[in-house]
């Protein structure tokens, strides 16, 4: 499912007013609507690499590790 320009820019904003490199966003998907319940500095993610191959942790890695 694709992430609507509204919650897209929102957790952008979100992240980059306290230049945060890293949040685990939750968010309900209702009839009508994203609603969203809170951002963790580090959330349930490694079910999701295990399950799709995605390099989750290597990215996560490789974004902590850049100093700007």
């Amino acid at each position: 499912m694709p992430v609507p320009d509204e919650v897209r820019c929102g957790v952008t904003a979100l992240m980059g007013a306290p230049q945060l490199r890293f949040g685990a966003f939750d968010f309900l998907i209702t009839a009508e609507g994203w609603v969203f319940l809170e951002v963790n500095p580090n959330g349930q993610w490694g079910g999701i690499e295990d399950h799709t191959g995605l390099p989750i942790a290597a990215t996560v890695a490789t974004a902590l590790a850049r100093t700007t």
